[in-house]
């Protein structure tokens, strides 16, 4: 009778997997990409279908391409059912009656659609299935993978023929422990460009680039940090280097606001003046994009930049160095725009 049951279920599997080919080749990940509706409720047929591994696939599509993690719930119900789906196929092998039939009623328990689950306790629950006598004669069974629980039932003594004690069954609790889904971070690059005078954009564009780390731990806040480089600011011979450090925080689906401070430090070119450095401040906001692009608005303050000199002048037949500073930047708001790839 085993062999019926191991044909039945064998014959059922090849029906699932073929199924589960044919619903993977209708819709792929780039299909998914401008139907994210579509991901979840998908998701959730293919598991009450009893689909697992189709389910965990969607599951990682959906948070990879929406960026939330509403289908992480489904996503560890479908990796225990498909441990457990496992485990009930290697009872059936090594005849196991009573460990296959814990393994499918927990099965149920998880997902009440599974029809493998529901056809091996069918073929079991039949008459004519008797356990192995070796089951019946042996008190404890011996399962792999188990967890006792931690106050058994106490129970008498149970005296046989010879009038020697057995020890009384212990409650026994099949399977795996379930596991948990990790937090997950997004990762963000980014290259941009800022205007340190709108006016004159040709000779204040300093370029550069930024590394974000968004949802950190599974949480809403994140960090970013970037530098930039300006060669020739406003023509005036002086170059303009800075780095700087943001607060990131996510205020609704797919869009991040930051607040952050930078450092920067310039110089005079030909090495005749002597530059400084300085704070400078800025805000901004992130977009997710359709796929993985992003974009990002800002601005930034800084504050009036000078170069600190010194001027010869000549005076009844005696020359003199006073010292002088030569303002190169008034200060004020500089706009800043980049693009990148969120993963």
């Amino acid at each position: 009778m085993m062999r019926v049951i191991a044909k039945r279920w064998c014959l059922s599997l090849l029906i699932g997997l073929l199924s589960s080919v044919m619903y993977a080749q209708e819709k792929t990940q780039s299909y998914y990409n401008t139907h994210e509706s579509e991901i979840l409720p998908d998701a959730t047929i293919a598991f009450q279908s009893g689909k697992y591994e189709r389910t965990v696939e969607l599951c990682k599509w959906h948070y990879i391409i929406v960026g939330d993690n509403a289908a992480d719930s489904l996503r560890e119900k479908a990796e225990r059912c498909a441990q457990l789906k496992e485990e009930m196929e290697e009872d059936l092998k090594l005849e196991k009656i009573n460990e296959a039939r814990v393994n499918a009623k927990a099965l149920l328990s998880i997902n009440s659609n599974d029809s493998n689950a529901k056809k091996v306790l069918e073929d079991l629950e039949k008459p004519d299935v008797k356990a192995p006598i070796d089951t019946i004669i042996s008190p404890v069974p011996i399962v792999q993978d188990t967890i006792v629980a931690e106050k058994p039932i106490q129970q008498e003594s149970i005296k046989d023929g010879s009038g020697k004690g057995t020890e009384p069954e212990k409650p026994i609790i099949y399977g795996n422990p379930p596991r948990t889904v990790a937090a997950k971070t997004r990762f963000v690059l980014k290259a941009n460009a800022c205007t340190l005078d709108p006016k004159q954009i040709g000779n204040s564009l300093a370029p550069g680039g930024s590394i974000g780390c968004y949802d950190l731990g599974g949480t809403p806040f994140g960090l970013e940090a970037g530098a930039y480089f300006c060669p020739d600011l406003s023509a005036e011979s002086v170059s303009l280097f800075g780095v700087d450090a943001s607060i990131v925080f996510r205020v609704m689906k797919k869009v991040y606001p930051k607040a952050g401070v930078g450092f920067f430090s310039y110089k005079s070119t030909d090495g005749i003046e002597t530059g400084a450095e300085g704070l400078c401040a800025g805000l901004g906001c992130t977009f997710l994009l359709a796929g993985h692009i992003c974009l990002e608005l800002g601005v930034k303050y800084y504050p009036a930049l000078k170069l600190s000199g010194s001027e010869t002048v000549s005076t009844a037949g005696s020359s003199y160095e006073f010292p002088m500073t030569r303002e190169v930047y008034p200060g004020g708001i500089a706009p800043m725009v980049g693009f990148g790839w969120a993963f």
